[in-house]
């Protein structure tokens, strides 16, 4: 079973499209069911694919900000795999500019992406709101990988995703 959060890099590949029509009955999304039973089906996969918002050049340390966090826990406990694809627009050159990138760029981009009112959506920066749709619920970081989960990461020379 292979799962995915939601994730706009994966959409801009078409890499749904292709696992659909390989074995679309082992596929399990969030991009249409939002709902938390299909969320727990998601992240309890045995491969789960995803992105993040950002990747230290550095270090490797990946970050990763969520709202409902059903996409980082499944990046961090479940799967036997985790499979990260990452578009070199997400390539910063340590962790403090990669979690800039995740506050400040991908957040409200994101945000407005799903027709939110957060105030990131207006000034194009993280202002650490309170807004009920705020996208900032979790940030993770991703120093190495969950033990004893295999994980991969996949750098693609495109712009993927935001």
């Amino acid at each position: 079973i292979v799962g995915m959060g939601d994730s706009h890099t994966i959409k801009k590949m078409g890499l749904t499209e292709i696992l659909e029509s390989q074995n679309g009955d082992n596929l399990v999304t969030c991009f249409t069911d939002k709902s938390k039973a299909n969320k727990l089906k998601t992240i309890a996969s045995d491969i789960f694919l995803l992105s993040a918002n950002a990747i230290a050049e550095d270090t490797g340390e990946m970050v990763n900000i969520d709202s409902s966090c059903n996409r980082v826990a499944g990046s961090l406990y479940g799967p036997a795999e985790v499979v990260f694809i990452i578009g070199k627009n997400k390539i910063e050159k340590d962790l403090a500019a990669a979690i800039y990138r995740a506050r400040n760029i991908a957040a409200p981009i994101n945000a407005r992406a799903h027709n939110y009112g957060t105030p990131c959506v207006k000034t194009g920066k993280c202002e650490n709101c309170f807004h009920p749709e705020r996208i900032c619920r979790a940030t993770v970081i991703y120093h190495k990988r969950p033990k004893p989960m295999k994980a991969t990461v996949i750098l693609i020379n495109q712009d993927l995703g935001f």
